[in-house]
């Protein structure tokens, strides 16, 4: 890892853009050597939240700003299930403080703001906020998982053809997605995941709380439609294809076809080309 003293200039500039709210949001822009600094750190990160994942239990449930995992990858977690719940969790990076870290981490003091907090335009931010969130995520598992065996515990007359698995559990940044086929649990997970989530010092927007119920054979979550056993590009990527094809805009709608066909699993990819 790089250390302060091969750097002269680990300066940022902050600077305010609107949110779609209009309310406005804080950006820090890192110099060019504080950004390398924070990029010569990336690779003692990621090791250390991998080493997170296993220990407290939670692989696979992020899939923002990590390799190989994206959008695409949390979204097929939840095919197969009739409810989603989508909730936000709110001023994600700035709930994010040295509080959070050990000395092994809080000793490189150039990875956040002056105020103690993570910084959004630091290269760093993101995967400081996922390690940050490990524990709040450890408990939400594990407590979905109780709920989920605790119903069915109380379920005296469940029929062969009732399709109560467990729950589809995902995060990407700061947006979690919780799958489910228990309807009469939704209200109680949403309260367990604000309970928790505020225990842990985060905080959810309750007016960006949705559930997402199947219509027409798919549920959106993260922009991507899922179904029952795929998804697939939404509309407004479809119509974006097209546009571009009327355009002459050829580089664009090459990489949103590709994109697109990217969205099924190989196995189920390879039964469609096959049909």
């Amino acid at each position: 890892m790089a250390t302060k003293s091969k750097y002269k200039d680990l300066s940022y500039r902050d600077f305010l853009i609107p949110k779609k709210n209009g309310k406005p949001r804080r950006i820090s822009a890192p110099s060019k050597e504080l950004l390398q600094y924070q990029h010569n750190l990336m690779k003692g990160l990621y090791a250390y939240h991998a080493k997170q994942e296993s220990v407290l239990n939670c692989e696979n449930i992020q899939h923002g700003f990590i390799p190989n995992r994206n959008c695409v990858t949390a979204a097929t977690q939840h095919i197969g299930y009739k409810h989603t719940i989508i909730m936000d969790l709110s001023n994600f990076f700035d709930s994010v403080n040295t509080s959070f870290f050990p000395k092994t981490i809080t000793r490189y003091s150039h990875l956040f703001h002056k105020e103690g907090h993570c910084a959004q335009g630091f290269a760093s931010s993101p995967i400081m906020a996922n390690i940050a969130s490990l524990p709040m995520i450890k408990d939400i598992k594990q407590s979905l998982n109780e709920l989920h065996k605790a119903f069915i515990i109380s379920q005296d007359n469940l029929e062969p053809e009732d399709d109560y698995k467990s729950f589809a559990f995902t995060v990407y940044a700061d947006d979690i997605q919780i799958s489910t086929n228990c309807r009469p649990l939704i209200k109680h997970i949403i309260n367990l995941v604000t309970h928790i989530a505020e225990s842990h010092k985060f905080s959810i927007n309750r007016n960006k709380t949705r559930v997402r119920n199947t219509i027409n054979g798919y549920r959106r979550i993260l922009g991507i439609n899922v179904g029952s056993d795929h998804i697939r590009a939404t509309r407004k990527t479809m119509r974006k294809i097209r546009a571009a094809d009327h355009q002459g805009n050829f580089h664009s709608k090459a990489g949103l076809t590709t994109w697109s066909r990217n969205l099924l699993p190989k196995v189920l990819r390879a039964r469609s080309i096959n049909q």
